[in-house]
């Protein structure tokens, strides 16, 4: 069986390969100049691996071609798909001296169906550009946006777990017949889609036999170049509502009280929870509580809605200090892409305001996530965010934490990490925190939902026999190692079988 290649790369990407990639992509697509592989190895925190090469191919075939090449020449390539990850490493890759497989140029909306709620698109396509093209179609249909910026890529987010507020932002659980280039070159299809013709590849997750999608979500097995996402209808009756808790120590009753909530489907949105200085870094104030929260109220008609609100009402009076509820159906946050505050809140430590046309990785903003995920119980999400408020504290950054309880089960605790990178001494401090954060978290079980480029190699070592099996699946699908080396392998760190 092969060795895996080593994780030490050139500076420098093969000329063999260069030019055959040139000869594919053509030359104004193989980008070498130095400026652009710097700014594609920068990230909201200090980064040290290089790029040698942004590839940027614009069909499904060409990404077959550029992988085969990276597979001829022994020529490690990493795919991004908008580079937007801030926070997670951005487009840097997990390994040093990879040439950037840069999908952007696949951005085409391939289907849409109302009546069955879904839409099929490449990695380039973005959430503003979903968002756009259902206001153009007049569809009562939405997308669960995420708290960065529209022009994210929606399969980029995908493919990562990322989560949102909301309606069903559980958004990985939602995807369906990937298209997968894998790194020899050769294409599959997952799920139903794997057949021809397969009348319900787009409406059903597996297929006949063992189901494939989940091998290539926060995975290096393959390149995806095409989904399917559920999308989710509007309601009839929306109504958003505010509430808050002056005592940190009420944080565990709050929680198991907005589980038996979400447990008994009194709500069906998302929750999300913030603490003061969660919600000061967002330019808000949380009206002197210690916690903030929000979420809203989804019917099919305004009576249902009126019932749900006295109900809600009912079960929170005692456990909240303040309850609020906006008008019905007003400033509706389920319609459209992410509102500019949200990525504004990643300046906060910074001197001068967020320009209009906001970069974090240009302007050298500081922000490193933490995201562990742990049971929907009070003792759980009250005990993992203090361990993150704490740690924080120690290294001297605003304790900011946040929770999103999206199913009746877990809930996705975020810290955030914020400083300026122009701090002498920051960008150390923060990685050490990051550091220490996942070890404790981890310590009493609450280990993350996803990984970023400065935590792949931090996760303890597995309890089974799960890091052979990985290392088996690797070596079968890219013998080479060129396909994102480092990134969720888990082995760098773990002994070999």
């Amino acid at each position: 069986m092969p060795a895996f290649a080593s994780r030490d790369r050139e500076a420098a990407a093969a000329p063999e390969a260069l030019a055959a990639w040139r000869d594919l992509l053509g030359a104004e697509h193989v980008v070498t100049a130095g400026e652009a592989l710097a700014r594609a190895a920068a990230a909201t925190f200090a980064t040290a691996h290089r790029v040698t090469a942004i590839l940027r191919p614009g069909s499904r075939e060409e990404v077959r071609g550029c992988l085969r090449i990276a597979g001829r020449h022994r020529a490690p390539v990493y795919p991004v798909s908008r580079g937007k990850n801030w926070g997670y490493g951005s487009r840097v890759p997990a390994a040093d001296g990879c040439a950037l497989l840069a999908l952007d140029r696949l951005d085409r909306i391939l289907d849409f169906d109302e009546q069955l709620a879904y839409v099929t698109v490449e990695p380039g396509v973005t959430f503003a550009q979903v968002h756009r093209f259902l206001r153009e179609q007049g569809s009562r249909l939405t997308l669960a946006s995420p708290g960065s910026t529209p022009e994210a890529s929606v399969v980029g987010n995908a493919l990562e777990r990322g989560i949102a507020g909301g309606l069903d932002g559980d958004r990985a659980s939602r995807v369906c017949d990937l298209e997968v280039a894998l790194p020899d070159g050769s294409l599959i299809r997952t799920g139903f889609g794997r057949f021809a013709p397969a009348a319900a590849a787009p409406v059903a997750r597996s297929g006949v036999g063992p189901g494939l999608e989940e091998l290539f979500l926060q995975s290096n097995l393959g390149v995806v170049t095409r989904l399917t996402l559920w999308l989710t209808p509007l309601p009839a009756f929306y109504q958003a509502f505010t509430f808050t808790i002056g005592d940190r120590e009420r944080l565990a009753p709050l929680v198991d009280a907005l589980q038996a909530v979400r447990r008994d489907r009194l709500l069906e949105a998302g929750i999300g929870l913030y603490n003061a200085c969660k919600v000061a870094s967002c330019g808000g104030a949380a009206g002197g509580g210690a916690w903030f929260g929000e979420g809203a109220l989804t019917a099919p008609d305004q009576e249902i809605g009126s019932c749900q609100r006295r109900l809600l009402r009912q079960r929170l009076t005692g456990v909240v200090d303040h309850l609020a509820f906006r008008a019905p159906n007003a400033a509706n946050p389920l319609v459209g892409p992410p509102a500019r505050g949200s990525l504004a809140s990643v300046y906060h430590c910074k001197a001068q305001p967020p320009p209009r046309d906001m970069d974090p990785d240009h302007d050298r903003c500081g922000i490193v996530w933490c995201c562990p995920l742990v049971p929907f119980r009070g003792s759980d999400v009250a005990r993992c965010a203090g361990i993150l408020e704490e740690t924080l504290a120690a290294y001297g950054f605003a304790p900011a934490v946040g929770a999103q309880c999206l199913s009746p089960r877990a809930v996705h605790v975020v810290a955030s990490i914020l400083y300026d990178r122009e701090t002498p001494g920051r960008d150390e401090a923060a990685l050490a925190c990051h550091r220490s954060m996942l070890a404790a978290a981890a310590g009493e079980g609450f280990l993350p939902y996803r990984l970023g480029l400065q935590g792949m190699d931090l996760l303890p070592p597995p309890a089974d026999d799960s890091a052979r099996l990985f290392q088996i699946l690797k070596r079968a699908f890219d013998p080479a190692d060129v396909l994102a080396p480092g990134r969720y392998d888990f082995r760098y760190r773990w002994p070999q079988g």
